[in-house]
């Protein structure tokens, strides 16, 4: 049977203050595409006056899709560079003009570029600005805002070749303001696999090698002007593979990073530092037994920075895949409860973690029948768990500011192939 594509929008909504137990659906809609093939919603974002925007690709180029509080399609347009490049996002936002900014990246001459384009309300280009250096990246890892209402500029880290690449583009003057080559001293194959950014401080997680220990997890932090302004590694057990995937800052300034270690053993780990990159606590949770691979996937603080919520994943012998939940307390870094997401051999993988004002917090991901949605409330007990057969493929989450959470990803069935978002809360 022929596929057709589209774009599927999906709700949940638990009601604010009550004790739901479940999440019904609200509206769903769909856009058709015009060709045979598949689109694949990769980010989404909602304004001040609850418009959802979601953006992806497909055999055009790149679309955004822009979605009212009810579920009604806005608008929807494409873009197709004249190079026949699609720019992948890996961020949206917009701006109190209701301007449209997509990030992310594009593959061109065989070499990826990090690119940045502006959309005028009703979808005009105002303009795109690409950079690559003359190796290109390796591609990008990551991309933020310095904040999510109108933002004056992203921050993006990857990697090439040995080099971890840091760079900030400024919205105000539509280029880049630097692009930072960094391989540390006495380290190889430096690379950046998260950035976060924090009263104009950028910081960077990642991996190294170094000379005589292996892969060490990797966190860096720079100034507004892209100057280095500290460099810290951690080191596991002699000669094993350490890596650092996520790095958050609260608001004093003190970064958290999260990852996994061996010591001895392999473990996942998170450690706090000051501000000025001393190492204040580092505190280690066990893969649970049996578990042969992990990955530290996502980390959130609560809403007054005394915990932190980690989130990863690990494989099972029996049980395929498991997501693992830790929660530490900030100050110390204690852990204050761990425990392991399993629904039999589903073969969840978590990714997405969000923590909201009270304390409830919501794990997304996938399991082996499609999408793995699940709520616990600040007792870490399970408030309910969502499913959407048709959800293969999910790629981001949100949540917007009245707590509503969004899930933007591939659907697929005999009759279409699209891109799903729902939205709980």
């Amino acid at each position: 049977m022929k596929k057709f594509t589209s774009i599927l929008l999906v709700i949940f909504w638990s009601a604010l203050g009550r004790a739901q137990n479940t999440a019904t659906l609200q509206w769903n809609n769909t856009i058709a595409g015009t060709t045979s093939g598949s689109d694949n919603g990769i980010v989404s974002f909602t304004d001040n006056a609850g418009n959802t925007y979601a953006a992806g690709t497909n055999q055009n180029g790149l679309f955004v899709a822009k979605f009212d509080n009810t579920g009604a399609v806005v608008q929807h347009f494409q873009h197709v560079d004249t190079n026949n490049t699609a720019l992948s996002p890996k961020i949206i936002q917009t701006d109190a003009m209701n301007n449209i900014y997509v990030g992310g990246d594009k593959f061109f001459d065989g070499v990826y570029q990090v690119s940045f384009a502006k959309f005028d309300p009703t979808g005009n280009l105002l303009w795109m600005k690409d950079y690559s250096n003359a190796a290109g990246f390796g591609n990008i890892q990551s991309i933020s805002a310095d904040n999510n209402v109108s933002p004056n500029y992203f921050c993006y880290t990857g990697y090439v070749g040995d080099s971890l690449w840091v760079g900030k583009f400024d919205v105000t003057t539509s280029d880049f303001a630097w692009n930072t080559k960094l391989i540390p001293a006495g380290y190889i194959n430096a690379k950046g696999l998260h950035v976060s950014i924090k009263s104009s401080n950028i910081y960077v997680a990642g991996q190294t090698m170094g000379t005589f220990t292996n892969d060490d997890a990797l966190l860096i932090r720079f100034n507004a002007l892209g100057t280095l302004t500290y460099l810290t590694t951690l080191n596991g057990s002699a000669s094993s593979q350490d890596i650092a995937y996520k790095v958050i800052v609260n608001s004093s300034g003190e970064a958290f990073l999260f990852g996994t270690a061996y010591n001895p053993g392999l473990q996942y780990f998170v450690s706090k530092y000051d501000i000025v990159g001393g190492t204040s606590w580092t505190s280690y949770s066990g893969v649970p037994a049996g578990e042969t691979i992990a990955q530290a996937h996502d980390l959130a603080f609560n809403a007054t920075y005394s915990k932190v919520y980690a989130l990863g994943s690990s494989n099972h012998a029996v049980t395929n895949g498991n997501g693992n939940i830790m929660i530490f307390t900030a100050s110390s870094g204690a852990l204050a409860h761990s425990a392991v997401i399993n629904f039999g051999t589903e073969n969840e993988m978590p990714k997405d973690l969000i923590v909201d004002n009270s304390e409830n917090y919501y794990i997304v991901g996938s399991k082996s029948n499609g999408f793995l949605g699940v709520k616990y409330n600040s007792s870490n007990a399970l408030s309910y768990t969502l499913s959407y057969t048709d959800l293969n493929y999910w790629l981001g989450s949100h949540l917007d500011l009245s707590g509503n959470l969004f899930i933007c990803g591939t659907a697929s069935s005999t009759v279409t192939l699209g891109d799903v978002v729902l939205k709980a809360r």
